[in-house]
C-alpha cells in the first residue's frame, strides 16, 4: 500500500466486518512535535485478549479467504520506519481502537493519499453507518460526519448516488488540502 488512506481503508474494512455501526477516523498533524497521529475507533464486536495478542502477527488472520494478514504488520512497520508506532486496544462487545503515529516530515512517511475516496468508499458499504472524519493541522481543523451530511442531504439513500459520493469526496479533499497548506 503506497499511501496512508489505503491502510485506513484496510482497517475500516475490518471495522465493518466486526459489525461496527459507528466509526471515527482522526488525523492530527502536530508540526511542533513533527508527528502525525492517526486514530480509528469503532464500536464493533471487539477482540478477545488472545486475538488482540496475535493480530499484529503477519501470519495470523481471522479471514478465511487467505492465510496471512499483512495489513496491520505493514502499517506498523511503516510507522516504525519514521520513529512512530502502532497500538491497538480492544474490548469484546465494545469495539476497537487503532492508533498509529508517524514522524510527520520523515522521508519514509507515506503520503496521505485520497482521504475523501476512503471515506466515501466506506460510506457506500453499509446503510446507516455513523462515520466521522476529523483532520487537524496544529490549531486548524476540519470534521465531517454522516450526521452533518444528512442535515444537508436529508435522505440516507443519497449516499447511494455516485454524484453525491463524488461531491463528498471532493469536499473532503479540498478541506484537507486547504489545511495542509501552511
Amino acid at each position: 500500500m503506497r499511501d496512508l488512506s489505503l491502510h485506513l481503508l484496510d482497517i475500516l474494512q475490518n471495522s465493518l466486518k466486526a459489525q461496527a455501526l459507528c466509526i471515527r477516523i482522526s488525523l492530527m498533524e502536530l508540526t511542533s512535535e513533527d508527528t502525525l497521529v492517526i486514530t480509528i475507533a469503532d464500536d464493533g464486536r471487539g477482540m478477545s485478549a488472545e486475538t488482540l495478542s496475535r493480530v499484529q502477527d503477519p501470519f495470523f488472520t481471522t479471514r478465511t479467504e487467505r492465510k496471512v494478514g499483512l495489513g496491520l504488520s505493514l502499517f506498523k512497520a511503516k510507522a516504525r520506519l519514521t520513529g512512530g508506532d502502532l497500538t491497538i486496544t480492544s474490548t469484546p462487545g465494545l469495539g476497537t481502537t487503532v492508533r498509529v503515529t508517524f514522524g510527520l516530515s520523515h522521508i519514509d512517511r507515506p503520503p496521505l493519499g485520497n482521504l475523501g475516496l476512503t471515506f466515501t468508499t466506506v460510506l457506500g458499504f453499509r446503510q446507516g453507518l455513523d462515520l466521522g472524519l476529523s483532520y487537524q493541522r496544529d490549531h486548524r481543523n476540519f470534521s465531517l460526519t454522516t450526521e452533518d451530511l444528512l442535515q444537508v442531504l436529508e435522505e440516507p439513500s443519497a449516499f447511494e448516488s455516485p454524484q453525491v459520493l463524488a461531491w463528498i469526496e471532493d469536499y473532503i479533499e479540498t478541506a484537507v488540502q486547504s489545511l495542509s497548506t501552511p
